[in-house]
């Protein structure tokens, strides 16, 4: 993909030739409508929620986002991902690698700093580092990584299911508090594909732990529902169907029940399948094998790296 292409979708965001040509590498050709309405605002070093459904581009909005507020080899942390699973932050960094490719900012997780650490083999402190809230957590209790007493990003991803979960929470909780006397400047970024009314105030609170003045308010970039009749996004998402089927929160057990309904209401090629444990991961594998049509080919993964 030429970079002229590239430009022609994401250089009236104000991104360094850098980062454009990283995207053209990619085969970016257009910015999605999420990404032309949070880039900016990100770029600004503000607090942002990027809410839009899955597969608009989200991780590439908060990477871009990264790569260009985060300065190469400085040997501190300047931009912090947190993700729900360790199979999340792999991902995100397989992209944030992409996306930093020419500008060479050092991309790492922590199962990979930790695994060298231990191991004692050299490991260059990342600019980004990018782990679940727990590992994070941990991390920065041990002072095994030094952040940068200046300025720092802190992104939630999949921030919805996160601040809803206790545990993923109280992890959270104690990150921003640290954060607040390492660093004189975080700013906080959610995505996320919802972010439910009963789920905001936990995040406003993780603002007055990283800055205890009134007043500090998120910019929110919402490009849309579930229902969103955006023609630009529904040309992006053409071929990702949308369905709901809602289960009692107690009721595991009806679990494949449920996506035998979901799966039984559309017509589709492939299917890929989320699920929130390793443990429920096998059911729902089981329950596939044993159910599904004979020309369906279960693949599971359930590896925690």
């Amino acid at each position: 993909m030429s970079l002229a292409a590239a430009e022609g979708g994401f250089a009236s965001l104000g991104l360094s030739s850098t980062t454009l040509r990283s995207l053209a590498r990619m085969g970016y050709e257009e910015a999605a409508p999420v990404q032309r309405q949070a880039i900016p605002l990100g770029l600004t070093w503000t607090d942002l929620i990027i809410q839009s459904k899955s597969g608009s581009g989200k991780t590439c909005t908060f990477g871009v986002i990264i790569c260009e507020l985060t300065t190469p080899e400085m040997g501190q942390v300047q931009s912090i991902v947190i993700a729900p699973s360790r199979e999340i932050a792999n991902q995100i960094r397989d992209e944030m690698q992409q996306i930093c490719h020419y500008s060479h900012q050092v991309v790492s997780t922590v199962g990979e700093l930790t695994s060298k650490q231990e191991e004692q083999q050299p490991a260059r402190i990342p600019d980004i580092l990018i782990g679940t809230s727990k590992q994070v957590y941990l991390l920065f209790r041990e002072r095994r990584v030094p952040v940068c007493p200046d300025a720092a990003l802190l992104v939630f991803d999949e921030a919805d299911i996160m601040l809803d979960n206790p545990r993923d929470r109280k992890w959270l909780t104690y990150i921003s508090r640290g954060l607040h006397y390492l660093c004189a400047d975080v700013k906080l970024v959610l995505s996320s594909a919802t972010m439910p009314p009963h789920v905001l105030p936990y995040a406003e609170d993780l603002l007055e732990y990283l800055e205890p003045k009134s007043g500090r308010e998120f910019s929110r970039a919402t490009l849309c529902r579930s229902d969103t009749t955006n023609p630009a996004e529904n040309a992006l998402l053409t071929h990702i169907t949308h369905a709901v089927c809602v289960l009692p929160r107690a009721a595991n057990g009806d679990i494949p029940w449920g996506l035998e309904m979901l799966l039984g209401m559309q017509r589709y090629h492939q299917c890929i399948v989320f699920c929130t444990s390793v443990v429920l991961v096998k059911t729902v594998a089981a329950y596939l094998r044993a159910y599904a049509p004979s020309s369906c080919k279960v693949m599971e993964s359930s590896e925690e790296h």
